[in-house]
């Protein structure tokens, strides 16, 4: 995906193979990423050495997943009883499942697939960057489970980020 966050670690990742490290990247399958972030010519600028492991999630994805977000948080109107009754319920459950960040549905498949390249590439470090913090829990699962030494770089605050209601507006709005 594309943005502010994303171009410090892709330029990270770009540059690993030229200092000696051959990056395992574990993501998520394309179909996950909104379609307004997904960019695809970043990853021709990746070497051959970089391997791309995508995984599933038990999240929605696609069309589905856009038009959920869209009428969960306001970004689309919908009719009075969908705005008044539905719209705070589809809120309040996405809230209660997406803790820390709507991204936790994919640690399941994260662990079993991260485990997996741990074992199958002898991985000697595992990297994290946060936001989503969600991947900075799967990284240090998997370097707890695995015993590999965790590097995790945390861009933003988890707690007490102003942001984060942009993200997840109150209720009440």
């Amino acid at each position: 995906i594309s943005g502010g966050g994303i171009m410090r670690i892709h330029s990270f990742v770009r540059h690993l193979p030229e200092n000696g490290w051959a990056p395992v990247v574990l993501t998520l399958k394309e179909e996950y990423y909104p379609q307004i972030e997904y960019d695809l010519d970043l990853l021709k600028a990746y070497s051959p050495e970089v391997l791309i492991v995508r995984t599933g999630s038990f999240e929605p994805s696609g069309r589905f997943a856009h038009n959920l977000r869209e009428s969960a948080f306001g970004v689309r109107k919908n009719s009075p009883v969908f705005e008044k009754f539905l719209k705070p319920l589809l809120r309040n459950i996405l809230r209660t499942v997406s803790i820390p960040d709507e991204m936790i549905l994919w640690l399941p498949h994260a662990l079993i697939n991260g485990l997996r390249l741990v074992k199958a590439q002898r991985i000697n470090a595992i990297f994290a960057t946060t936001p989503t913090h969600s991947a900075g829990i799967i990284a240090a699962l998997l370097s707890r489970l695995t015993g590999i030494p965790l590097v995790l770089d945390v861009r933003d605050d988890w707690v007490g980020n102003p942001l984060f209601f942009d993200h997840y507006p109150p209720i009440n709005r």
